[in-house]
């Protein structure tokens, strides 16, 4: 924008679009918030806590071989939780590179209560040791956080702080193992509905008839007869009886006689209506074209 032009814009319109546009290269700089998607049933959260003492989960399915224990954790406020089930962890996760790693930690807990999962880095570390799978070291700084492991260390995780709560967590590698653990539960429950079935009298169907739906069928029909008693069931030898060649006409009162008394019909008691003087009023408000009451009661006085 030239000086001339830009002395055509009023000072107030000039000082808006310059406000402006340092907002919008501020908002460019910073960034929005991001809102990862998952599309998974497997990567779920893991929070690093070298205060926990093992490895815990919520998860029934991350165990293999659970068992009953009489370990107690103690959390925060002192709380409690008794009688705890332990067995061995199998967590999968990626390193900075993309490669997928399995790690197995024996004697970790199974709490459900505790609705998260946390990783122990000393217990996962002392596991490693004594199994001579390598080294696991857990690097703390400011913002970051590094998980190294392997015989030279040469596997890396780095790990960015949450701003929200100030601590590193990290989600397990994506998949879809649960979702298929789930489809095999539902595939054994309905294979026993259909032992069950099996087991059940099978239904018995009984012939069905067919019957015709078209009009003009030709099908023979017959008919049952009787006969009195004393009546002789008719051969194929008495002959025919005569068809009547004019037709027949009847009247419904030829039987009427004229000396004959008609019918009358008298409505019971309970039918008829005892017609008081509001509903009289009423008739005679409606039939005058709802004049008002003065005007009727004038009228009904002459």
């Amino acid at each position: 924008m030239s000086r001339i032009q830009r002395s055509r814009i009023p000072r107030e319109i000039q000082r808006a679009l310059i406000a402006n546009s340092v907002l919008a290269h501020r908002t460019q700089s910073e960034g929005g918030t991001h809102h990862p998607a998952r599309f998974d049933t497997d990567s779920l959260p893991i929070g690093i806590n070298n205060r926990c003492s093992f490895c815990i989960s919520d998860k029934e399915y991350h165990f293999k071989d659970l068992q009953k224990t009489q370990h107690v954790i103690k959390g925060f406020g002192n709380r409690k939780t008794i009688n705890v089930m332990a067995g061995t962890l199998v967590w999968k996760w990626l390193d900075d590179d993309g490669k997928e790693h399995t790690f197995r930690i024996p004697n970790s807990f199974y709490v459900p209560l505790g609705k998260m999962r946390l990783l122990s880095p000393q217990h996962i570390s002392q596991v490693l040791r004594k199994r001579g799978l390598g080294q696991f070291i857990e690097i703390t700084e400011g913002e970051l956080c590094t998980l190294q492991w392997g015989d030279r260390c040469q596997y890396r995780k780095t790990i960015a702080v949450d701003p929200k709560t100030n601590v590193f967590n990290f989600d397990l590698a994506p998949g879809y193992d649960n979702f298929y653990a789930h489809c095999a539960q539902c595939a054994e429950a309905n294979q026993e509905d259909d032992l069950f079935e099996e087991d059940l009298e099978a239904p018995t169907a009984m012939e069905a008839a067919m019957v015709s739906d078209d009009e003009h069928d030709n099908d023979e029909i017959t008919t049952p007869t009787s006969h009195l008693e004393g009546e002789s069931e008719p051969s194929e030898d008495d002959p025919e009886p005569l068809m009547r060649q004019t037709p027949m006409t009847f009247d419904l009162d030829m039987d009427k006689n004229e000396n004959s008394v008609p019918v009358q019909i008298e409505d019971d008691e309970e039918d008829t209506q005892k017609q008081n003087h509001a509903a009289e009023f009423l008739k005679y408000h409606h039939k005058f074209n709802h004049c008002s009451p003065a005007k009727i009661q004038a009228m009904a006085k002459k």
